[in-house]
């Protein structure tokens, strides 16, 4: 079982909430990948996992946020050079 410290609702701005949703919304990964969430955004697991648990709650509070669609500004890594099968 996966043991989050205690955060509470009031901890998550919007600023943070909009960040998640800019990852989420990118399709850059997927999103139960929590460390790399965690680096994409800057939130720390246990922010990143409560507001995953808490989606909802937060997407009703930060409305105009979950309503915004993003454009995608998060550079995509070329993973090619990392394909061993290539050489």
């Amino acid at each position: 079982m996966i043991k989050i410290e205690e955060i509470t609702i009031d901890e998550i701005t919007k600023e943070k909430f909009e960040s998640y949703e800019q990852v989420r919304q990118s399709g850059i990964t997927n999103m139960f990948n929590v460390s790399l969430v965690c680096n994409l955004t800057d939130l720390t697991r246990n922010e990143c996992l409560y507001i995953m648990h808490n989606y909802e709650q937060l997407s009703n509070i930060f409305k105009e946020v979950s309503k915004k669609r993003y454009p995608n500004k998060i550079g995509l890594v070329n993973f090619n050079k990392f394909d061993k099968t290539k050489d």
